[in-house]
């Protein structure tokens, strides 16, 4: 009958409806989960941008801080030769030092026997007369030599201190990016620097390839 097919329709019309409206709440999920992905990707991408500009002036800090100790150990090695050819020179002149302080109490005994023994044995003393190879200027050189000495040894201390500062300087810029990047990337804290930024990379790597999906 007419008022059959009337209610059938009305039925098939609303039925579309609701199909229609349950449609338009999955098109507006979608979008909304798009919208969500499109700003995940953005995130990821500028913690990307991020991580790489970090981990290239960390690289380059650290290799400027590389470049610095190795001036220091040259320095230091350089410094180190120094105080041993000082401690050389003074042990060289303090042995002559001592070997003219016995001449000399050789020459005082030759002197004192001249004066009891006969002419013609003093003679034959003056004929053979000690020489010594020790240096007028000697005492002062020895005292040149130990302050040389001394400022070396200082210097090599303050070189041997600046090194120590700089290996804890190193240690803590290294906590400090580890702590960092502890929420995003899992890092064994007895990695190295180079060990930390291979890790950046694999982890930008997966980055940009979950961008790609």
């Amino acid at each position: 009958t007419t008022k059959d097919n009337l209610d059938l329709l009305k039925k098939q019309i609303n039925n579309f409806q609701d199909n229609e409206q349950l449609l338009n709440q999955q098109i507006f999920t979608l979008q909304k989960e798009s919208q969500n992905l499109e700003q995940q990707l953005i995130e990821n991408q500028y913690s990307i941008d991020s991580l790489k500009t970090n981990l290239q002036l960390t690289l380059n800090e650290n290799e400027q801080l590389k470049q610095q100790y190795d001036e220091l150990q040259q320095k230091n090695n350089l410094l180190i030769n120094t105080n041993q050819n000082l401690t050389n020179q003074l042990n060289e002149y303090e042995r002559q030092s001592s070997d003219f302080h016995s001449q000399d109490i050789s020459k005082q005994m030759i002197q004192k026997d001249i004066r009891h023994t006969p002419i013609q044995e003093v003679q034959i003393h003056r004929i053979t007369p000690v020489r010594s190879t020790y240096s007028p200027n000697i005492e002062e050189e020895l005292r040149q030599l130990r302050t040389d000495l001394t400022a070396s040894s200082a210097h090599c201390s303050q070189l041997e201190e600046a090194n120590r500062a700089w290996q804890q300087f190193h240690q803590n810029q290294l906590e400090l990016f580890r702590h960092k990047l502890k929420d995003s990337i899992p890092l064994d804290e007895n990695f190295t620097l180079e060990q930390i930024a291979q890790h950046i990379l694999i982890y930008i790597q997966q980055l940009e390839n979950n961008n790609q999906l």
